[in-house]
């Protein structure tokens, strides 16, 4: 992990080219003191390394993101009052190349919507 005991994650569904996770996020951590004192608000460029870093996990690959085609960050995420959030990542291969559709959502809030393509790392 790019940024230590951010969070921790676990796998729900496992499918051929689809992803579900459950994240768990620590409020508490030192990030949050910075990004906003009194208001935790989870960064985007952190929403988008946790989508990497799952695929990198359950791919056993290392990945960097090559192609953001679309980014939406649809909501803010407050890690005090939804410290679980759901992944749902959808790929294909293509190569060195996963094309990716991801999302980061809990009950029916959507806080990340991204399609994009992440490049295997040499």
């Amino acid at each position: 992990m790019v940024i230590k005991n951010l969070y921790t994650y676990q796998i729900s569904s496992r499918e051929e080219n689809r992803l579900e996770a459950i994240l768990r996020i620590d409020s508490h951590h030192p990030l949050f003191e910075g990004h906003f004192p009194g208001f935790a608000v989870t960064p985007g460029v952190c929403q988008l390394l946790m989508i990497r870093e799952i695929l990198e996990g359950e791919l056993d690959m290392p990945l960097m993101l090559a192609s953001a085609r679309q980014v939406k960050f649809v909501a803010v995420h407050e890690p005090e009052t939804e410290p679980e959030i759901g992944a749902s990542i959808s790929f294909s291969k293509n190569g060195d190349q996963l094309e990716v559709n991801a999302r980061l959502s809990s009950n029916e809030k959507v806080y990340l919507k991204l399609r994009g393509e992440f490049k295997r790392q040499r």
